[in-house]
Formats: C-alpha cells, structure tokens, sequence
C-alpha cells in the first residue's frame, strides 16, 4: 500500500468513527449517506441541507446531531488502536470479505487485532455454542476444531466462554488459525482466556 492510500484509508477511518458515534445517525442512516456521497470523507463536507435531503429529515434535527462531530476525539481512539496492534479493514475497498460486504445495511469497517488477511484468503467454518456446555461437548467441539484446522480450515467462533473457547483453542492446537466475531469493540476484553497471535479478532465500528 503506498503512502497516499494509506493517509486516504485513515482519513476515511477516522471519519468513519466519527460519524458512528453522532447522535440519530444509526446503520441504516449512515449506509443512506456513505451511499449518496460516496465516502465518510465527503458526507461530513457536505451541508446540512444536502443529509436532509438524503436522509428526509428536518435540518435542525441534523444540525444537532452534527453538533456532536468530534474527529479530534475519533483521531485520538484510532491512534490508541494502532498502537496497540490493530488496523481496519473498509469494507467498500476491493480486498474486503465478500460476503460481508453483501449485508444490507453491511458494516462500512472492521476493527481488526491480528492478521486481516484471513479475510480475504481463508476458507472458514464457524463453531459456535452455549456458554454452559458439559465436559462431553467441550471435548467434542475441540475435536471438530483440530480436525478441521489439520485439514486447512481457519475455525470462526465468538471467543465467549464453553463451546468457543473450546473451538478456538482446538484450532490452535493443531497449529491452525481462528478467527474471533467479537459482539463489542475488539479492544475490549470481554473474554476470560488468552489467545496467541494466530487469533485474529475482528470488530465492528
């Protein structure tokens, strides 16, 4: 990636993140606008007049909501993330996993810790469960894990406890890779057990 890209794509991150946050604006709203103007980027260069239009609401109401535009604070949680490892993937660019760019209204960006490339190269199969599982059914969904990382699947779970846990470690065990779908940011740890570098997790914005 050359560097203008690379300075465009985290332009478009942090607009991304800003424009999550702002009151009113959920993930129908902000599909509508990335939709019409093309990018993050330009939806919040554009007047309250023209997301009006596009959105078919008053303009006090978007005047408030833009009101609450913060990419200085959205600049400084990205910076944070980097530094802890993570990069995103926008899920409009070329390289993106295609079927998750096939949702309507699909995620514009995915926070990632790990190897992003699994989305695009990997062949995958999800192994999800109860929390609560009995010792019979940890060991089976571990088993199911290491067969199917010995053969070149990368195993997909939710790295919550019970039947995840067990899947992602089976995978893990065999040398596999695993991929975590996390319900909440990827830099919160909601989860009891660590995993090595060949756990990728991915997040939403």
């Amino acid at each position: 990636m050359n560097d203008r890209r690379e300075i465009v794509n985290h332009s478009e991150i942090i607009a991304l993140m800003a424009l999550s946050r702002l009151a009113g604006i959920g993930d129908k709203r902000r599909a509508r606008l990335l939709g019409a103007f093309g990018s993050a980027r330009a939806a919040l260069e554009r007047p309250v007049s023209e997301w009006a239009r596009v959105l078919g609401l008053s303009t006090a109401l978007l005047e408030n909501a833009r009101d609450g535009l913060d990419l200085q604070s959205a600049q400084k949680r990205w910076e944070t993330f980097e530094t802890r490892g993570g990069t995103a993937v926008l899920l409009h660019e070329p390289d993106c996993w295609d079927l998750l760019s096939r949702l309507d209204p699909r995620p514009p960006l995915l926070f990632v810790l790990g190897d992003p490339e699994l989305l695009s190269r990997a062949v995958c199969v999800a192994i999800v469960g109860t929390r609560r599982p009995s010792r019979s059914w940890v060991a089976t969904a571990r088993r199911i894990a290491s067969e199917l990382a010995a053969r070149g699947f990368c195993v997909v779970s939710g790295m919550a406890s019970g039947i995840d846990t067990a899947a992602h470690s089976g995978a893990l065990y065999m040398g596999g890779r695993t991929i975590a779908v996390l319900g909440s940011g990827v830099d919160v740890a909601t989860f009891s057990r660590r995993f090595d570098s060949r756990t990728s997790g991915f997040g939403e914005t």
